[in-house]
């Protein structure tokens, strides 16, 4: 009503499809640390998704109505909001790879590929959770059907500590996992900021976690190689080792051992 804008006549490319598909994927801001929690940032990652018409959407980017706002591209790797006054450019280096795009009065987006996407932390992410639940619930379920049997196992001194640290691992990593989504939940709804006290017990599960870590995959290769366990058991363990790898690499990439309280 007060001022009002009319977008100017800027015509669509002719064939916006090929570049709308090669923008696509997930981007992080370059205002961000590399030094402190860097899971806040893997979390927040925009994603530009690639419409059948050659549009494309940036998420969570959204309009007052709280519908996804479109953009059409008018120029090389330029795009215009639709029926807004927005316009971003995408920026390629000489091997035709995107470097970063860029909107008006915004940070510079850089592209996240491979497992610190945040599509992939939500599918292994979620697959680690579930595949952890599963195997305290069959090693819990194990332990009482061998009470009852009066079959108790046969281990090794060695194998028994390893067997011991890989459980007392997984539940490290499931209880750090736990904690640091209740953690960014607690923090959306919160008016301060100072959770300087739930952040070091965190980090030193953290620590837990990553020596439980190394005991699951250690566990998980001895009992593959050397058994006790029919080949079920040990495909079991086989998964559990790489979901072990996977917990590792996630502790250490995303900074959940760093004991920095900046973020």
């Amino acid at each position: 009503r007060y001022y009002p804008y009319t977008p100017p006549l800027q015509e669509t490319v002719a064939n916006p499809k090929p570049d709308a598909a090669r923008v696509a994927g997930w981007y992080v801001s370059s205002r961000r640390i590399e030094s402190g929690l860097r899971l806040v940032f893997a979390l927040t990652q925009a994603h530009v998704t690639a419409n059948p018409d050659g549009t494309i959407q940036f998420d969570p980017l959204t309009d007052l109505s709280g519908t996804p706002k479109t953009w059409r591209e008018v120029g090389p790797l330029t795009w215009r909001e639709v029926g807004g006054q927005t316009q971003t450019k995408f920026v390629a280096d000489q091997q035709g790879h995107i470097r970063y795009w860029a909107a008006s009065a915004d940070a510079v987006y850089q592209p996240v590929h491979g497992l610190c996407s945040f599509g992939m932390l939500k599918l292994l992410g979620s697959l680690l959770v579930l595949i952890s639940l599963v195997t305290l619930a069959v090693w819990i379920g194990g332990a009482i059907v061998r009470r009852r049997m009066r079959a108790p196992l046969v281990l090794t001194r060695n194998q028994f500590w390893w067997r011991l640290g890989s459980r007392v691992g997984l539940i490290a990593v499931s209880l750090l996992l736990i904690g640091w989504f209740w953690l960014f939940a607690y923090i959306s709804g919160a008016t301060s900021f100072n959770f300087d006290a739930q952040m070091t017990v965190l980090y030193l599960l953290g620590v837990l976690a990553t020596t439980g870590s190394i005991a699951v995959v250690v566990d998980a290769a001895l009992r593959v190689i050397r058994g006790p366990g029919g080949w079920m058991v040990r495909i079991g363990e086989f998964v559990l080792g790489l979901c072990g790898l996977y917990a590792l690499w996630g502790i250490l990439a995303f900074g959940l051992i760093n004991f920095s309280y900046t973020y």
